[in-house]
C-alpha cells in the first residue's frame, strides 16, 4: 500500500502532538513546515480601473511539493515594503489600501507534485499625474509571503518568492480578466523575471557591488536594483550593481567587491579586472563607470560614464490583520516624482 506524503506528515504530526503532550514542545520546532510548498516567483501587474488609477495584481507561481492537493483560503505579504522603481517619468499622487493582502481571483487548488499560477488581486491602487507615459514603473514587494489553509495541519506555509516582475505596459480590467486564458493576448511565461535579493530592507541605504561573470556576454537583472554601465572583455563582463538586500547570484555571477580600490588592492582580482578592463599604460587600473553622486564612495579617480539610480519610493505596508479589522489608515497622499535612470 502507498502512503502519500500528507499520511507521512499526519503519522509525524500525531507523534510530535504526543511527545508535547509528554516532553513538552521542542520537537514540534523539527517539523518540516515550509516543506510543503515553495514560492517561485511573482508577475506583477498595474490594471488601470480609473482614470489615472492602477490597481496592482499578481500572478504568483507556487510549487506544490506533496503528494496531494492542497487547498488554500489566501495568500499575502506580511509586514513588508512596497518600493515604486520608476522605468520613466512618474508623478505618483496617492497610494490606496497599502497592504498586500490579495484576493484569490481564481483557482485556490495547488496541484499535487506541480506548479500552479495564482491569480491574486491586491487592494493596493496607485493614483498617477496623466502625462501619457506607456511605461508602468517597476513594483518591488518585501517580505515573507503566506499562505492559510484551513485545512492540513500546517496552517500557514510561509516563505521568500525567488523572482520577481513587473509587466511594463499598465493593462485594462478586460487584459487582466482574460490572463492564464487562450484568449489572453499576454503570456505570462514570456515576461522576464529578475533574481530577488534576500532580506531587502528599503529603510536601509543602498549597496553597491561590483559583479563578475566570466560569459563575455552576460547581463544580469536584480529585483529592484540598478546597473552601471558594463564592462565586457575575453576574460568576462564585469557590472555595478545598487540596491536594497543580501545577493543570492546564481548563472556564474560572483562578486568582486564593493568599490574598485576593495578590488584592485587585491592581486588576483586585480589582474582578472585589468583582463577584462584595460589599465593605463602604466598598468594603473582604470574605473569603467560609475553611479551619479556615488563617485566617491565607489573610488572614481577620473571621468567615467555615470548612471543616474532611479528615484526609489518606498511605503510601508500595513499589518493584514490589522487592516482588516480597520485599525490603520490605508491612505498615503503624496507628491512624489519618480525618474528612471
Amino acid at each position: 500500500m502507498k502512503i502519500t506524503y500528507s499520511q507521512i506528515i499526519t503519522i509525524v504530526g500525531l507523534v510530535a502532538g504526543v511527545w508535547a503532550i509528554f516532553f513538552g514542545k521542542g520537537i514540534l520546532e523539527l517539523l518540516p513546515k515550509n516543506n510543503i510548498c515553495q514560492f517561485n516567483n511573482a508577475r506583477i501587474f498595474l490594471i488601470k480601473v480609473e482614470q489615472n488609477v492602477y490597481q496592482i495584481g499578481i500572478i504568483a507561481k507556487v510549487i506544490n511539493l506533496s503528494d496531494d492537493n492542497q487547498e488554500i483560503d489566501y495568500m499575502f505579504i506580511k509586514k513588508g515594503e512596497l518600493g515604486i522603481l520608476s522605468r520613466t517619468t512618474n508623478y505618483i499622487q496617492a497610494i490606496y489600501n497599502r497592504v498586500c493582502y490579495p484576493i484569490i481571483v481564481e483557482n485556490n487548488i495547488l496541484v499535487a507534485n506541480a506548479a500552479t499560477n495564482l491569480k491574486l488581486l491586491t487592494p493596493i491602487k496607485i493614483k498617477l499625474l496623466d502625462n501619457n507615459v506607456p511605461l508602468a514603473p517597476e513594483i518591488v514587494f518585501t517580505g515573507k509571503w503566506l499562505i492559510k489553509r484551513s485545512r492540513g495541519i500546517f496552517k500557514t506555509i510561509s516563505g521568500d518568492m525567488r523572482y520577481y516582475s513587473t509587466y511594463e505596459k499598465y493593462i485594462s480590467v478586460d487584459e487582466w480578466n482574460r490572463l492564464l486564458k487562450p484568449s489572453s493576448g499576454i503570456n505570462v511565461e514570456d515576461i522576464n523575471l529578475k533574481l530577488a535579493p534576500i532580506d531587502a530592507d528599503l529603510n536601509m541605504p543602498a549597496k553597491i557591488h561590483l559583479l563578475w561573470n566570466r560569459d563575455p556576454t552576460a547581463k544580469i537583472n536584480i529585483y529592484g536594483f540598478t546597473e552601471s554601465y558594463y564592462a565586457h572583455g575575453a576574460n568576462g563582463t564585469m557590472v555595478f550593481v545598487a540596491g536594497n538586500g543580501n545577493l543570492n547570484l546564481e548563472n556564474g555571477w560572483e562578486i568582486l567587491g564593493s568599490n574598485y580600490n576593495e578590488v584592485w588592492a587585491d592581486r588576483q582580482k586585480r589582474m582578472l579586472y585589468n583582463s577584462i578592463y584595460p589599465p593605463s599604460e602604466s598598468e594603473e587600473p582604470r574605473a569603467f563607470a560609475a553611479f551619479m553622486g556615488a563617485e566617491d564612495a565607489m573610488g572614481v579617480n577620473a571621468p567615467v560614464p555615470t548612471t543616474r539610480a532611479a528615484t526609489f519610493l518606498h511605503i510601508q505596508l500595513l499589518d493584514p490583520e490589522e487592516w482588516k479589522k480597520g485599525n490603520t489608515r490605508g491612505q498615503e497622499n503624496l507628491s512624489f516624482m519618480g525618474i528612471a535612470p
